[in-house]
């Protein structure tokens, strides 16, 4: 009598029942003969192993007794799978940038696709573990892996990373060094008033700022000044980060004042020539800011002599016309100078000039004019 024992567990079985084992097959006998007994030394009854990949295996066995009497056993249906099964990324989404120390950006969601296969036992679709893998939100250094297993129950698995996603724009502040005045309609500059761009993006960083005055073409930034030309301008400017997120164009509107005010003075003299006053007199400055878009005095200096300046602020606000009355009275008799300017709220300053009078404590005030000096 013989009978067959597989020593070896199964692995696994396929969808039509056939077993398949992922390691060599052992396969044992059980033998037994009464009453004259077994031959061992005809053998035939040692265990079997199927050490190679293959289907539909089969193996025998036999064994004789002392009275030469035989049995044989036969064995099929082994199939084994050695081999892990294949898997690999066939696809990801394209990035959309690069970033400064060269790992890609994507500003879309990733979808990480794999393919599989198996030459043998063939791939186990219940398992699974080969699906899409999807990524929707922002982060960065984010990884995927994917798993297959055959009906052997080999197992392979994959992974990729550096997936990094950017969805959000990036974000630029604008700043304007003085000279610059804002009011509640309006932001004065001039032609020296310097524009200063800071952008910031949080996730992949910022990869270029771009400006443009007045709807031209885009320059490349770095700190800039307007032109000379006076008026209403714009001033555009946007960034754009390593994913490609573009920011919207954010648009500054200001006003370009680079005109210098204008200052006259009066005052009430005796004499033909204008250049005598007395005590009593009083000198009157007169300013007055123009150009294309003024933006008002600021105040008017003067000093006497060469000595010390005086300021006289104008009021707050735009004060297109400013002007302030000087008396001469604490000046003694004898000859005198004033020097004076406007300066208007953004800096813009007229050039001094000089009036060269004398004061004489002897005459009468007769009549009052008005003149420029020389």
């Amino acid at each position: 009598l013989i009978s067959i024992a597989i020593a070896t567990p199964i692995s696994g079985s396929s969808p039509y029942g056939r077993k398949w084992w992922n390691t060599p097959v052992t396969v044992t006998y059980s033998v037994a003969d009464t009453p004259s007994g077994v031959d061992a030394v005809v053998g035939g009854y040692e265990d079997d192993i199927l050490p190679n990949e293959g289907e539909h295996l089969d193996t025998s066995g036999s064994v004789t007794d002392y009275a030469s009497n035989s049995s044989t056993v036969e064995f099929s249906g082994v199939n084994i799978d050695l081999t892990d099964p294949v898997i690999r990324v066939a696809n990801v989404t394209d990035s959309t940038g690069l970033g400064p120390d060269g790992r890609s950006w994507w500003n879309v969601p990733i979808k990480v696709a794999y393919d599989v296969s198996d030459t043998l036992s063939g791939v186990n679709a219940d398992v699974g573990g080969y699906e899409d893998d999807v990524f929707p939100n922002e982060g960065e250094r984010m990884g995927a892996s994917g798993s297959v297993t055959d009906y052997a129950d080999n197992l392979s698995s994959v992974s990729v990373g550096g997936f990094n996603i950017d969805y959000t724009d990036p974000f630029t502040a604008l700043s304007i060094d003085e000279p610059i005045i804002v009011d509640p309609n309006a932001t004065y500059v001039t032609s020296k008033s310097v524009f200063i761009l800071t952008p910031s993006d949080t996730l992949s960083g910022v990869a270029k700022t771009v400006y443009r005055t007045d709807q031209g073409d885009f320059l490349a930034y770095s700190p800039f000044t307007l032109s000379d030309v006076e008026g209403n301008r714009t001033v555009g400017y946007k960034s754009t980060d390593h994913a490609a997120n573009e920011e919207q164009e954010r648009v500054k509107e200001v006003v370009v004042d680079n005109t210098r005010p204008r200052t006259e003075i009066s005052i009430d003299i005796t004499d033909t020539g204008g250049t005598i006053l007395i005590p009593e007199s009083l000198i009157t400055l007169s300013s007055v800011d123009g150009g294309l878009a003024p933006v008002g005095i600021g105040r008017i200096e003067y000093s006497f002599d060469n000595g010390n300046a005086t300021l006289s602020p104008a009021p707050a606000g735009l004060q297109p016309t400013f002007g302030v009355t000087i008396p001469v009275a604490d000046l003694p008799p004898g000859n005198h100078t004033i020097s004076y300017r406007a300066v208007d709220r953004l800096d813009n300053a007229e050039d001094f000039r000089i009036f060269s009078f004398t004061i004489s404590p002897a005459l009468e005030v007769t009549k009052f004019e008005s003149f420029s000096p020389r």
